[in-house]
């Protein structure tokens, strides 16, 4: 007789189908699994946005070309026009046309008139003439330091990170304390 017939069917599936690491039962996920399953996915999406985001601004920045490049930055002046040309509107919705500012007197628009600027000795085509990120205005009429001096007190901190920082940008003290000597200047000069 053949050993295969005498055993029972059972016993015959079991011996011939040996068990192999593919036909364990996967395990369950730890935590920590888990953990870096949810970053790896997290990082992978974030890329692919990030890669979607970059081509749709290279595209948009393509099709707006010209008008960005004389939009943004820089010297502002030469936008300004004194001309009677019209301004040509752009057709697609999507992109606007720049609208010239009539100059009135102030070509950097940063709140002093030129004639102002000349008196103070600053740039009237650049609004801030030292480069501290305060305009020219705002350190004249403000903060009362000099437009022309990127350190008005001289403490290696330039007026606009000591503003930034609430410092005050002409000596020592806080700016708070600045704000209260300036109004107190003011009303005594004011009687």
């Amino acid at each position: 007789m053949n050993p295969s017939q005498v055993q029972p069917p059972a016993a015959r599936r079991a011996s011939s189908v040996a068990p192999t690491p593919e036909m364990e039962p996967a395990s369950p996920l730890t935590p920590s699994r888990r953990a870096l399953l949810l970053i790896a996915v997290v990082v992978v999406l974030a890329v692919l946005g990030g890669g979607v985001y970059w081509w749709y601004t290279q595209r948009s920045d393509a099709a707006s070309g010209a008008t960005s490049s004389n939009v943004s930055g820089g010297n502002t002046s030469s936008a300004v026009a004194t001309t009677d040309t019209p301004v040509t509107t752009v057709s697609d919705p999507a992109v606007e046309a720049p609208t010239l500012i009539e100059n009135d007197g102030d070509a950097d628009n940063d709140g002093l008139s030129d004639e102002e600027e000349t008196k103070q000795g600053t740039d009237p085509n650049n609004q801030d003439t030292d480069g501290d990120k305060l305009n020219d205005w705002e350190e004249v009429t403000v903060y009362q330091t000099d437009p022309q001096k990127k350190d008005t007190d001289g403490d290696g901190f330039s007026d606009g990170e000591e503003v930034l920082s609430q410092h005050n940008p002409n000596g020592s003290g806080d700016l708070r304390d600045f704000a209260a000597a300036l109004e107190q200047f003011d009303s005594q000069n004011s009687q």
